[in-house]
Formats: structure tokens, sequence, C-alpha cells
């Protein structure tokens, strides 16, 4: 799911400075099922990707991350991005796209 929803929205990629939101292609679902990752490592893996797009691109820090969505298919959603160490304090105002049933 998560690659095909990538593939959809850069489709429909703008100028980033006139983006009203972004999509960060994680891909924590891919990195559980086919990597066999354990939710820590996964989680570990969120954590780095977070703090490098924070660090690197000034989107994330003009608003907080509250205009990017990150995507978590996984049965168990968004607790991908918690397990063990918790929700990474630059994700608190991002929005996570969530498998739900």
């Amino acid at each position: 799911v998560e690659i095909l929803l990538h593939q959809h929205l850069q489709k429909m990629s703008v100028d980033a400075a006139q983006a009203d939101v972004f999509f960060v292609p994680l891909y924590a679902t891919c990195a559980l099922h086919c990597k066999d990752s354990g939710f820590k490592s996964v989680t570990a893996m969120v954590h780095e990707a977070v703090e490098h797009i924070n660090s690197t691109f000034p989107y994330f820090r003009a608003r907080g991350g509250s205009d990017h969505v990150f995507a978590f298919t996984h049965d168990l959603g968004g607790c991908v991005a918690l397990a063990g160490q918790g929700i990474h304090p630059l994700l608190e105002n991002s929005t996570f796209l969530v498998h739900s049933s």
C-alpha cells in the first residue's frame, strides 16, 4: 500500500514551496515484512528519518511537521512509529495515515 500510495502521489507533485501537504515515504510496513525487521528497529528507522528530514529540509521545520503525512499501513498502524522509544517529539504534530479494521 505504501508503494502504491507513493507512486500515485508522485504524479501530483508540485513545487515544494507551493505544497499544502508533504507525504513522507518511509516504507515502514515494507521494512517490517520484507526485511523481517522488528518493531524497535523500524521505530529507530522512523526516528532517524524524521531527524534527517528536520535537519535537511526547511519545509518540515516551517510548520513543525504539521503539514507532513506519514503512512503506517501495518495492521498495528502508527504503533510501528512508537514501539520501544515512544513517539519522536518531532512527529507530535504530523499526520499518520494508518490501517484500521
